[in-house]
């Protein structure tokens, strides 16, 4: 994980030097470091504290996903170190997905290659995506919904309802 993330950053920079370079226009430089972007912040998402390098400065890394804080006495191998969901890193990039999640008829399912349930009163609308662990984990990675459970934990986020789907 460690040389992944590593090479996706370093992707990033060299794409956004070379696109100011080659003379790429502005909005096709902003694609291609959205897709890099996206990258890192799933690499970043699913990083545990024990997979942090000594002296690697972890609010750099997550960035705008946050820093989740490692609580007292827990596994560090067990707790992810950013704290929102990678498909939440840019505004409005999560705009359809709430209330597409929402209205879903499924109790849970997998979208964008992650694990979401249906929480709090049923038919209400509420949805979270889910984690490892007690919630804490990294966020649970699917290929089809039958890879999610409705016994799966929301992931705790430090800005959970607003930006992790929890209500709409």
């Amino acid at each position: 994980m460690k040389f992944q993330l590593s090479a996706l950053v370093s992707l990033g920079a060299f794409l956004a030097v070379e696109a100011g370079v080659a003379g790429v226009s502005q909005s096709q430089s902003l694609s291609a470091r959205d897709g890099v972007d996206l990258a890192v912040r799933s690499a970043a998402a699913n990083m545990t504290w024990a997979d942090l390098e000594s002296g690697a400065d972890a609010a750099a890394i997550c960035g705008s996903l946050g820093v989740f804080e490692l609580p007292e006495g827990s596994d560090p191998a067990l707790v992810r170190l950013c704290s929102d969901h990678p498909s939440l890193g840019r505004p409005g990039s999560n705009a359809g997905g709430v209330g597409t999640l929402a209205c879903a008829k499924n109790q849970k399912g997998c979208d964008k290659g992650y694990c979401w349930k249906q929480c709090g009163e049923n038919g209400a609308g509420w949805w979270c995506w889910t984690a490892l662990g007690d919630g804490s984990g990294p966020w649970k990675t699917c290929v089809a919904g039958s890879d999610c459970g409705m016994g799966d934990p929301c992931g705790w986020s430090k800005n959970l309802c607003p930006k992790c789907g929890c209500s709409c």
